[in-house]
């Protein structure tokens, strides 16, 4: 861990600085905006910080990575340096640790009738906070750090001496997450009073086989049934150990506002700063730029997943066609794809509008993951990518990102004995059957789609009657699916029902009426035991 050597100086002027009110951030950003009074000095908003979310590290038994944003009008001289408290007791920090790399920050052309006017984001950091202890709750804040403190830095433990300002400290920044307070105090474990502190737990270390609980959704977006399903998410979040958001995220059009509604959504839950949020790239999520060409700069700039590398973008030469996006993109590492393992679970994230054909980086990469994949370690195998390669709906069946997961990464889903392929993509729900190449089959892979997370649940059957291998599928109603491990042999698997279309919201596509008692849950036997 990066910790605060001269941390006297540090909580003594940053305690200047963190006398905040429990005004909204968005009312510091307009006002700032017009009385131009960015200097930290004269202003308090440099300590306010939002849009606080997780991420697994490189091992999510003993690391995490702690994301949030600070007002741009921070940077001065420079850019803030962003600093996670954090501890074993709610009340209690034991260390404080800076993010390892500089904080980021973006300028994106507004489209359409605002083309020609910039938008800037806020600042992003953030901290990997890695030598924690597996299956352990920790208690953190999220603050900025002037930079013209951190000179004096150095990777050591605090001094009994200054346990007292660093209590001190923790208090006052108490009003950060002050609106939030009863939220996280209701869902905490327990009902212990810890402020407003959010807290997390590590995953059990690899190989353990205690039980865990993933939540996957798709196609979520910021719309009337984005927030319902947050709030039903939210309400039901006990138990839940890691989300996966299977692209499409947050369907700005390349309005970034839209981006900062979408964490503000999830700032008035508590399950964002308290859960993982595992994300794969979607379409909607390339966002290229109207002037620039630039492509999935917000992706790449508000998220920080467990990276094989820094990612790997070469500038577009025109514009990407939307009604059938260019295969491939050029796009690698980075948040594209990237693989982790919780407990008896590993988990690989694919991209799939980066190159997966054979030889390509991500192909090689994934053959090499597979290979490693240890079942005695870890029994369960899931992989996550946002388009379907079974698809039992008429939207998006010709698309070459389908086409070439179909042909090159199916053989190896199948080959390696994968549990569990998760997509979304198509606005509806659809679990398979155990399946081989069209064929149902005990030993081969389940494909679900989930991509009725909130932006729309209408997507319209290719046909009637359903193929022999499709298990069950919806397009009315509103969800995400619950998957719980329970032992190595034994999962079970919940779609969970948020809402459905009002008959005024029906759309282009058109409203499907919701079947009364309709339900998707049972066991899932895991496949690698009975390969043939």
């Amino acid at each position: 861990m990066t910790m605060f050597h001269n941390l006297f100086t540090f909580l003594f002027t940053l305690s200047l600085q963190t006398q905040i009110t429990n005004a909204s951030f968005h009312h510091h950003k307009r006002r700032l905006a017009k009385n131009n009074n960015g200097d930290p000095k004269h202003g308090n908003y440099c300590t306010l910080t939002r849009h606080w979310h997780l991420s697994v590290g490189d091992d999510p038994s003993t690391s995490m990575i702690v994301s949030f944003s600070s007002h741009p009008k921070c940077a001065k001289p420079s850019a803030p340096v962003g600093a996670v408290l954090i501890g074993k007791e709610p009340n209690k920090a034991d260390f404080v640790i800076l993010e390892q790399n500089d904080a980021r920050m973006y300028n994106a052309t507004y489209p359409n009738k605002k083309k020609g006017s910039l938008y800037t984001s806020d600042y992003y950091h953030h901290v990997t906070v890695d030598g924690l202890d597996p299956n352990t709750r920790y208690y953190y804040r999220c603050v900025t750090v002037p930079s013209v403190l951190v000179d004096n830095i150095a990777n050591e433990e605090m001094e009994d001496a200054e346990r007292g300002l660093r209590q001190q400290h923790w208090d006052m920044t108490s009003t950060i997450a002050a609106d939030l307070a009863e939220r996280r105090r209701r869902y905490l474990k327990g009902g212990e009073d810890n402020d407003g502190a959010p807290s997390f737990v590590t995953a059990p270390a690899p190989g353990n086989d205690s039980r865990v609980k993933f939540v996957i959704m798709g196609d979520l977006g910021e719309r009337t049934h984005s927030y319902e399903t947050v709030a039903y998410l939210d309400a039901h979040r006990e138990g839940i150990n890691a989300i996966l958001l299977v692209g499409d995220i947050a369907y700005t059009q390349n309005d970034h506002d839209i981006w900062d509604k979408w964490f503000d959504m999830l700032d008035a839950t508590s399950f964002a700063s308290e859960i993982p949020l595992q994300i794969a790239t979607g379409n909607h999520d390339i966002e290229q730029d109207v002037e620039t060409l630039d492509i999935f700069v917000a992706f790449e700039n508000r998220f920080l997943m467990p990276q094989v590398q820094p990612a790997i973008i070469e500038t577009m030469k025109g514009p990407i066609d939307k009604s059938l996006v260019d295969y491939p993109l050029p796009y690698d590492f980075g948040n594209a794809y990237y693989a982790f393992t919780y407990g008896p679970a590993r988990h690989i994230v694919l991209s799939s509008y980066s190159n997966m054909d054979p030889g390509s980086k991500q192909y090689t990469w994934l053959v090499d993951q597979l290979n490693e994949v240890d079942r005695s370690v870890t029994p369960w195998l899931f992989v996550s990518l946002h388009c379907p390669i079974y698809n039992s709906f008429r939207l998006h069946r010709r698309e070459p990102q389908l086409l070439h997961a179909k042909r090159f990464l199916e053989p190896l889903f199948v080959s390696h004995h994968v549990n569990i392929v998760f997509a979304g993509h198509v606005h509806a729900y659809m679990r398979t059957k155990p399946v081989i190449y069209d064929e149902v089959n005990d030993a081969g892979p389940i494909y679900v789609i989930v991509g009725n997370g909130g932006r729309q649940a209408n997507a319209p059957y290719h046909r009637d009657e359903a193929e022999d291998w499709v298990l069950l599928r919806d397009h009315a109603e509103f969800g995400y699916g619950v998957l719980d491990i329970i032992n190595s042999t034994h999962a079970f698997w919940e779609w969970e029902q948020t809402g459905f279309n009002a008959p005024e919201e029906a759309g282009k596509l058109g409203r499907y009426e919701p079947i009364e008692g309709q339900s998707d849950r049972g066991y899932v036997q895991n496949q690698f035991f009975l390969k043939k």
